[in-house]
């Protein structure tokens, strides 16, 4: 390698010392030398020389391009490509993005060219940029540019579905890729319905390469068969999740018995896989409450990640904690409360020391074990301990909030909720107002993301705070909160009447009551006569 490395270093050499008299003539081999260069140091793990090498061999190219712009774009392309891919690597990802961007423009443009219509590197053309569309998404996710993001991935997924349609066996497995990275964006941001159709594609590609390839299922398409089953049960379509998911369970077992290497690595990954399609196996099962399978699943699940997590604690942890979960919601819809209880204090703690280590990636985790630690609790009675852990809960949610208001609010509100209950099992009514006020300011601004999703909670926040004004013998303050409240219930009402008549009948009750208690008979008499009632 050495010797290959000083070659290269002489062709730059030469190229770059005739590029000072011969531009025109010497700029692009040198732009081509300093990208060969550049490999050849990643090789040899010498990153700040490649980085170097790649971002001369942007500049030669871009001075050929300012020469004569259209036969050079073909090598400032693939150049700005290169470098974005160091940089990614070297998580600079605001720098990678930039270069990708720029050629991924680049790329669009050739595809464009008549020239290019029917030219032999057309297939080319159109692979570099599925590849540069699909770094670009994936980096512009890691920065928290959703919209950025998931444009990127849309478009790699339509470059790289129109290749493969063309070449399935050079393109297929490219394709995969694009719609695995899609996928995982709309999960991660809750967008279950349009994952939907992207995992299934990804699992019908999957199936063609495993038919393809060896024929016996593999390792990948397990694992997608799984997320198609959990966005499955995201969406509702719980009866069939299950089958899909029992299917990566097995698949992996097909997986493993195939596997000639005791000691290959991916042994590890595939009883990772098979843990976590368990335990996602029981959580379905739970939700249609078939309790008794969801337990024999999530036992299997807990006993996986219990030899795993010693392997490897930092990746194992998060699955097992998971599995935990499930098991503790099972537990507790069995009503063994006190096991549920032990189980769940558990993974509480797990995710504690997770979000110490890391608490960019598992502080949200962190917070919904401690709610549903906080729910348990409230249903074993535990009133004082349930307060503490929502307070807890809520405080870290709050930080969270603040980083990322769209999505980390509703977890807040779930949260709130909880410790609302706590506080009025402890009948610490003097500590409501602060929680229901802060309730009521997040589901205004959640109804104006999704109204159908939290109008409900609005008109819950609403009833509770005015009454709770009420108790503390402030009528005056919870009149205009219980007007909004009628609003809400109201708008309930007109979507579901029946599900939500009782609740809207309450609203006006309370509502005339404080506006008697304040003096305002007449408004209280007349609200009553709208809805047919008497004082």
């Amino acid at each position: 390698m050495e010797e290959q490395l000083s070659r290269y270093r002489e062709a730059v050499d030469t190229h770059r010392e005739g590029a000072e008299t011969d531009p025109a003539g010497h700029l692009p081999y040198l732009g081509h030398a300093l990208s060969e260069l550049g490999k050849a140091l990643i090789e040899l793990e010498r990153y700040d020389e490649a980085l170097s090498a790649f971002r001369e061999s942007v500049d030669a190219h871009r001075q050929s391009v300012e020469m004569d712009r259209d036969p050079h774009l073909l090598g400032l392309a693939p150049a700005l490509m290169e470098l974005g891919g160091l940089l990614d690597a070297l998580d600079r990802d605001e720098e990678a993005v930039t270069a990708w961007e720029e050629s991924a423009a680049l790329f669009r443009e050739l595809a464009a060219a008549p020239e290019h219509r029917d030219d032999a590197r057309l297939p080319r053309l159109l692979d570099a940029l599925g590849t540069v569309l699909n770094g670009l998404g994936w980096a512009l996710f890691g920065l928290g540019r959703y919209d950025g993001a998931m444009s990127a991935l849309r478009e790699s997924v339509d470059v790289r579905r129109g290749l493969a349609a063309a070449d399935p066996e050079n393109f297929l497995p490219d394709l995969a890729e694009s719609l695995n990275k899609l996928d995982a964006v709309l999960t991660e941001l809750g967008r279950y319905g349009e994952a939907l159709p992207v995992i299934g594609e990804s699992v019908a590609v999957h199936r063609r390469l495993a038919e393809a390839g060896s024929g016996r299922p593999t390792y990948e398409l397990a694992l997608v068969v799984g997320e198609l089953g959990v966005t499955l049960m995201e969406v509702g379509r719980l009866d069939e999740a299950v089958p899909l998911l029992r299917e990566s369970a097995g698949t992996f077992d097909e997986v493993l018995a195939a596997q000639r290497d005791p000691y290959s690595p991916q042994i590890l990954a595939i009883h990772e896989g098979k843990g976590s399609a368990l335990s996602n196996l029981g959580l379905t099962l739970t939700k249609l409450g078939r309790l008794d399978e969801a337990a024999t699943a999530l036992e299997e699940a807990v006993a996986y990640y219990q030899v795993l997590v010693p392997a490897d604690p930092m990746r194992h942890l998060p699955g097992y904690a998971r599995a935990l979960i499930n098991l503790g919601n099972v537990r507790s819809a069995q009503d063994r409360i006190d096991d549920a209880l032990k189980v769940l204090r558990e993974a509480v703690s797990i995710r504690q020391e997770l979000a110490k280590a890391d608490p960019e990636r598992f502080m949200l985790d962190f917070v919904r074990s401690m709610w549903s630690f906080s729910v348990l609790l409230l249903q074993a009675e535990q009133f004082g301990d349930a307060e503490v852990v929502a307070s807890m809960a809520a405080y870290e949610c709050r930080t969270l909030t603040e980083v990322d208001p769209g999505r980390f609010l509703p977890e807040l509100a779930k949260v709130l909720h909880s410790l609302e209950s706590a506080l009025v099992a402890l009948e610490r009514f003097e500590d409501l107002p602060a929680v229901e006020e802060e309730a009521v300011a997040i589901h205004w601004e959640l109804i104006k993301v999704d109204r159908e999703r939290f109008l409900p909670g609005l008109a819950r926040c609403l009833s509770n705070l005015g009454l709770t004004y009420d108790r503390l013998g402030r009528p005056g303050d919870a009149v205009p909160v219980l007007e909004k409240a009628l609003w809400a219930h109201q708008g309930l009402f007109l979507l579901r009447p029946t599900a939500h008549l009782d609740d809207w009948l309450h609203a006006f009750h309370h509502l005339a009551e404080c506006l008697t208690k304040v003096g305002r008979h007449d408004e209280a008499a007349r609200l009553l006569e709208s809805r047919g009632g008497t004082a």
